[in-house]
């Protein structure tokens, strides 16, 4: 039977941007799984308002991945993996989740610092790389920094023992997100790999992560 993939970009971007350019899709249909893309709230292509609720978002995920058993998430994408893994009760058996780390479960407080640095055109290296992703992507500043100050914290590191998915978890060794020892630690069935001098914009466009999911998805 033919399986299916949902993939979840991350904050800023598209699933064209995210997934389309980097050829995902072109080796998932060589894999023989069929795809469907989920848009964040408030980016292009999504219906869900920047700052729709979780539970919202997490119904409108499920919806989308209704004939999904694997889900592919980067960044907040991933985080919001995990959320739909708990609320789907062992409907989602693979999880892959690109760019996130510990550092998702410390970061709540610099959430509304980095949308107000962008609503004000900051011109630090990070803000400058976030409002550009945005635009080139097709969305608007002002909608990704309401995204980021409704963002939803991933969920408690003591609940997902309950997540019953095997899991591939994929954090640069140059990725503020990481490092993903305590991640690794609550998942039950947790694959980690970490390539070296890999940062967390390069991850879903780097051949090694790519060779590395189809791998996973194949055995």
């Amino acid at each position: 039977m033919r399986r299916e993939a949902t993939l979840i970009h991350g904050t800023a971007s598209t699933a064209s941007h995210t997934w389309e350019r980097s050829g995902w899709l072109e080796l998932l249909e060589d894999a023989e799984i069929a795809v469907a893309l989920f848009p964040l709230p408030g980016h292009a292509g999504s219906t869900l308002p920047a700052s729709a609720p979780l539970e919202a978002v997490v119904d409108a995920l499920l919806d989308t991945a209704r004939d999904s058993t694997i889900l592919i998430g980067f960044s907040a994408g991933a985080t919001l993996a995990l959320h739909a893994a708990l609320a789907a009760e062992g409907r989602i058996t693979t999880l892959v989740l690109l760019g996130l780390g510990d550092g998702f479960w410390s970061a709540g407080s610099a959430k509304p610092d980095v949308a107000e640095r962008m609503r004000q055109g900051a011109t630090d290296a990070f803000t400058r790389l976030m409002s550009a992703t945005a635009t080139s992507a097709g969305n608007t500043v002002e909608d990704v920094a309401t995204f980021i100050e409704a963002a939803h914290s991933p969920p408690p590191l003591s609940g997902l023992s309950a997540v019953s998915a095997r899991t591939l978890i994929i954090c640069g060794t140059d990725d503020a997100a990481g490092p993903v020892t305590g991640l690794t630690s609550a998942l039950p069935e947790a694959t980690v790999l970490s390539p070296v001098g890999l940062d967390h914009f390069r991850t879903t466009s780097s051949r090694e992560v790519m060779t590395a999911v189809m791998r996973f998805l194949q055995r």
